[in-house]
């Protein structure tokens, strides 16, 4: 499963995900996504427009893992 990074995360973080998931940093596919992490304030459009899609919100990795 591939998970969309926004931007850079921790080391730490980028490290553990890796160990669960294909991690990708391009947006060309969104519809193959098992998860995207956003960290910015100003989300694009495109991304907002991915909750059509099922995706739901989670605030910390050990949620995302679940």
């Amino acid at each position: 499963m591939q998970v969309y990074l926004s931007e850079h995360i921790a080391p730490s973080a980028y490290a553990r995900l890796a160990r669960h998931f294909e991690i990708v940093d391009n947006f060309d596919h969104p519809e193959q996504l098992a998860a995207m992490i956003i960290r910015r304030a100003a989300v694009p459009r495109s991304v907002i427009e991915c909750a059509a899609w099922g995706y739901e919100q989670v605030n910390t990795l050990p949620e995302l893992f679940r």
